[in-house]
């Protein structure tokens, strides 16, 4: 199980290493985003796919006050404690 979740280019070294790891015969499941569904297909992976995505997160109210906050290291760290939780909570509910 390869996670790729993150933007398209996060994902490209994952199908990469994922194909690579089909080619020698694992079975390889990669976690995405549902918007590259297509793309984990074509690359001839299992699909998992989340319902959350990250550029939705960015462009919340909470991504941008964390954006926001990106020159003072506590408010970012703090802005992004907030953001982090939820969302690994619920990624690891979605591929339990």
């Amino acid at each position: 199980m390869i996670l790729g979740a993150g933007s398209r280019g996060d994902l490209q070294p994952c199908l990469a290493l994922g194909r690579r790891l089909a080619e020698r015969g694992d079975a390889v499941r990669l976690i995405a985003v549902a918007r590259y569904k297509p793309l984990v297909d074509a690359a001839g992976l299992t699909p998992v796919m989340l319902s959350l995505d990250p550029v939705e997160i960015i462009a919340s109210e909470a991504g941008r006050a964390w954006l926001d906050g990106g020159r003072n290291p506590v408010k970012f760290l703090r802005s992004f404690a907030r953001i982090a939780r939820p969302v690994a909570e619920q990624i690891l509910q979605e591929v339990a």
